[in-house]
């Protein structure tokens, strides 16, 4: 069984500009947030090539792939199974599980078995456009959305989303790219699986060794200042000073800093 570490969400490039600019209107909310040119980038959305994006991105173990199939085996299975209930006038009432299991239907099967290709291909690393998996799952882009929009609810992939943020011209500029995508199978589909194919119960030691990580990975960063912290999520050393000049102009004209 593999156990994977989560920290605490730090904040990008793309974060802190958000924040800067936000002091700089005085605190006028944004959408998601416009970075320094303006350029709208969706809610939630972290800088390409970033320690975050990184850090989000699990290579799956043999184990892990072959749990990944039968669970997206298992909830098309159930489909099917519910489907023929409902025609048979034997089901009746749904499940919030059970409505999420309708959603999975040839199309998003397709669509997970090919993003699990890509993770091996890539070695975990998946950041397909909407194009390259309608091309290797043979379907639409609107099936595409639609399918991932049914794997991300019944908890199958998680996503994120990504943004690039350069400099041309002499001005920074930034633009949403493709999403990264990374896999997961939750408890309720693993509860399909055969007795000897479910996992055994994360021991009490390990679950607090794992929250031991993230709070002294919290208390690290709260010994740095905010010149630090901007340093520390930056991708690009340059872009990180540039950052702080920009703090400090904003600070200067009276607008307050990233903490106020």
């Amino acid at each position: 069984m593999t156990f994977t570490m989560t920290y605490p969400a730090t904040p990008s490039v793309g974060d802190l500009a958000t924040r800067l600019m936000a002091d700089a209107s005085k605190g006028k909310k944004q959408r998601g947030g416009r970075h320094i040119t303006e350029v709208p980038v969706h809610g939630g959305s972290k800088e390409a090539g970033s320690r975050i994006e990184e850090a989000f991105y699990r290579r799956l173990s043999a184990e892990d792939r072959d749990d990944a199939k039968r669970a997206i085996m298992e909830a098309f299975a159930q489909r099917t199974k519910l489907r023929r209930e409902i025609r048979a006038g034997e089901r009746t009432e749904l499940s919030a599980f059970d409505r999420l299991c309708l959603k999975i239907t040839r199309s998003v099967r397709d669509v997970f078995l090919a993003l699990l290709n890509m993770e091996r291909a890539f070695r975990g690393r998946v950041f397909p456009s909407y194009e390259q998996i309608g091309q290797e799952a043979n379907c639409g882009r609107t099936t595409v959305w639609e399918a991932l929009a049914a794997l991300e609810a019944i908890g199958l992939i998680e996503r994120l989303r990504r943004y690039v943020f350069t400099r041309k011209g002499g001005r920074y500029t930034s633009e949403q790219t493709s999403n990264a995508y990374r896999f997961r199978v939750p408890e309720l589909l693993r509860k399909l699986f055969p007795f000897w194919r479910r996992p055994s119960p994360v021991p009490a030691d390990e679950i607090s060794r794992q929250q031991q990580r993230a709070d002294d990975y919290e208390a690290m960063r709260a010994t740095l200042t905010e010149d630090e912290r901007i340093m520390l999520d930056t991708s690009d050393p340059g872009l990180g000073r540039a950052l702080i000049a920009l703090r400090k102009s904003v600070a200067a004209k009276g607008c307050g800093s990233l903490d106020s």
